[in-house]
Formats: C-alpha cells, structure tokens, sequence
C-alpha cells in the first residue's frame, strides 16, 4: 500500500520547461502581454485534470486497500468523505513526532509530502526523508485527522505530547535508513515481539462478566507467539465446551507467508462447518502444523473442507490479493480480510490477541489454568468446570506438543 514517489527528477523537469518555453518565447509570445490568454489556458488544463482524476476515479471506484473492515472482497471503498483532512499544525505535530523518535540519531528529517483521505478519519500520508535539503526518498505511514495517532508498519503509535519519547511508546525500533548511494528504500522492521507488548501492556486481566462469556483468540496460523497461545487455549475450549462461546479469529494480516493463509482458511472452516471436530484439528494443529495431517486425524470431511475453503478464498480475494503485492500492508505483509472488521471493532493489531465479551484482556501468563481463571472471572455466576484445575506453567513457543514446553516468558508476539 501507498507506492512511493519519485523525486529523484525534478531538476531535469524544471530543465525541459524551460525548454518548452523557448519557442513560446521566440514566436513572440509575452506573458505581459499575454496575462488573460494565459490565465484562461490555465483554466482549461486544471479542468481537464480535475475531470481526468474524476474519470479515473469512477473506473475503479476509487480503490484504496485499507486496514480495517473497508477490505471488504479485497477493494477498499472510496471513504474519503469519512476523514476532514489534516492542516498544517497536524502535518508539523507528525513531523515532530517522526523527528524525535526515530530520525534524532540520522541526517534525516520529516517532511510530508501528500495526504490521501482513507475513510473513518484515517490518511494515506506519505513522508520524504530529506537529507541535506533534498529529499531522497519517500515512505508511506497512517495518521488519523488529529494526528493522534500513527501507523508505521504494524505497529501503532500515539503522539500525544506526553508520549514523544520513545519509551513511552515502549519501542526500540525505528526506520531503518539507506546507507547513502542504496536504491533501496527506507524501511521498518517487521513488527514482532515489543510491538505487541506494547499493546497488551494496555489491556488488562480484568474483564466484562455475563451468563455465557463470549471468548475470542486473534491469531495468525504460524506465529510462534500465536501458536503458544492456542496451546494454553485449547484445553479450556475442551474444558468449558459450550458454557463459553469460544473460538479462534484471525487478525487481519499475515506475517509468514502463503501457507498462513491457508492455515487460516482451513481452521476458519473447520470452525464453522464442522465445530465439533474443531478442537482435535486444533490440537493437531498446534503440533504439527500440517493441516493435511490434521483433517485426517481428526476425522474432517475433506471435500466439505475443500469445499469451504475455496468459497472463502473467492469471496474474500485472498490469493488474488496474496498475487498483487500492490495490495500488501506496507507492501510487505498480504491481508486476511475474512475478519477485518472485528479486527477494527475491538481493536486487533496483532498475535496474539484475547477478547472477552468485547475486551482486550492480557492474562497474567500462557498457561492453560491463567487462561481458563481471565475467562472463568468473566462468568457472572461461574460453571463447576471452573474449579477443574489445569496446567498452570506458560506453554512454548511455536509449534509442539501442548504441555511440553515451560516458557520463561509469554508476552511476545507477532505484529502491532
């Protein structure tokens, strides 16, 4: 998403408008003289721009791929009219923020060069790195109208003015520059680990009570951090059964790959189309990985599940966004829109991410007792299951046998 702009040209085009000029210049032609004719040519050129850019706009419904449930099949709808736009003082409180965190340390600095509206108060903003007066290269980021808030990559940002240290946003990583002379363009590294602790840091282990606690687990297939969580999950699902409405989500992009994305697919339809098959294919999952192992371990219609899949893929576009890496989040990582838009309702931005009765809620540890004590507190009037004790050491990481690991740590994670 947001291509990149060229700025390398600009003194060879200045150079073929004077150029152009001349021969205005030798017929005689003067703009004194000439000030109306020129002004009403002006005119005319801005009018066809404005009714060419309509045109364009028309053709393709003005596409815009957008984090968030605007993914929609795999074309965003032109939203525009959603976002106000962003003055000046904004783009200078952005600029600001982006100086202070993450160029201090290089010869660049920040300016904005365009702002694209993309709906629900989100922008399109790209950025020239400028070195020495002259910029020399352009990246994408997100902003919302007030400048509040930033996307780099995954990982989101709040530029408030008590946060415009890097600590408060509890991040280490920034861009990553060109060595001068690369082609390659300025970068930020993928959003693992801190990013996502980051944003459990604000969620809490409190959580919303009700009769029949809705449980939701956001994950991506292969993240290592994402398959811990499925680990300690799993024995609760099998635990509390239909107490609870438990499942597995997916966040709205991935981070490893093809196969993610039919990892996805397939525990998303299994899910669906035959749930009481559902925790033996996750188990399964979680150990091997190997979905085509899995269905038959479990005893999933295969044809059902091919069946399922290839709807969801058509429906969604994910292989055909996958193949058009125009389409990729930041151009590195290709999207999973089949659940975008709870994504955007409780606030996902990474794996792994637990929501119970529609809050974030970030268990003391990925153990299996931890998980089933934050979904158990949620009971307005808790089960007898609750009592039943389960393992209570954090599982680990990646792919492997539930039980069998004992992880020091469980609050990494894959994304924002």
């Amino acid at each position: 998403m947001g291509g990149r702009v060229s700025v390398g040209n600009q003194s060879s085009k200045n150079q073929e408008a004077q150029e152009s000029a001349k021969p205005l210049e030798s017929s005689g032609f003067s703009l004194e003289k000439n000030q109306w004719a020129l002004l009403a040519v002006a005119f005319a050129l801005v009018s066809l721009l404005a009714l060419g850019l309509l045109a364009i706009n028309l053709t393709n419904g003005g596409q815009k791929t957008l984090i968030g449930d605007e993914i929609g099949n795999g074309t965003a709808a032109n939203s525009s009219a959603n976002s106000t736009g962003m003055d000046a003082a904004t783009k200078l409180k952005i600029q600001n923020f982006l100086n202070t965190n993450f160029l201090k340390s290089t010869p660049y600095t920040a300016n904005i060069t365009s702002v694209t509206p993309f709906g629900d108060h989100l922008n399109l903003v790209e950025v020239g790195l400028v070195k020495a007066g002259k910029t020399e290269r352009i990246i994408p980021i997100y902003a919302t109208d007030n400048g509040d808030t930033v996307i780099l990559n995954a990982d989101i940002y709040k530029t408030t003015a008590a946060e415009l240290k890097p600590a408060a946003n509890a991040k280490t990583t920034g861009i990553s520059v060109p060595a001068a002379g690369s082609t390659a363009p300025p970068t930020t590294p993928p959003a693992t680990g801190t990013a996502a602790a980051a944003a459990a840091a604000s969620a809490t282990t409190a959580t919303v009570k009700s009769d029949k606690p809705k449980v939701q687990l956001f994950v991506m297939a292969y993240c290592p951090y994402g398959l811990q969580m499925l680990k300690a999950y799993e024995p609760v699902m099998e635990l509390l059964g239909n107490k609870t409405d438990m499942t597995v989500d997916f966040v709205y992009y991935s981070m490893h790959g093809k196969k993610e994305l039919d990892a996805n697919n397939y525990l998303y339809c299994v899910q669906k189309e035959q749930n009481p098959k559902f925790t033996a294919y996750l188990k399964c999952f979680v150990e091997t990985g190997d979905a085509a192992k899995c269905i038959a371990t479990a005893g999933v219609d295969q044809a059902a599940a091919d069946a399922c899949v290839a709807a969801l893929d058509a429906q969604y576009n994910i292989t055909a966004m996958y193949n058009n890496q125009n389409t990729w989040m930041n151009g590195k990582y290709p999207l999973y829109p089949v659940e975008a838009s709870l994504n955007k309702q409780y606030g996902v931005s990474g794996s792994p991410t637990l929501v119970i009765n529609g809050k974030i809620v970030k268990p003391a540890s990925r153990a299996s007792e931890t998980v089933k004590q934050a979904i158990c507190s949620s009971f307005n009037t808790p089960p007898a299951e609750c009592s039943t004790p389960l393992r209570a050491t954090a599982e680990a990481s990646g792919l492997g046998k539930i039980g069998a690991g004992g992880a020091a740590s469980s609050g990494s994670g894959c994304g924002g």
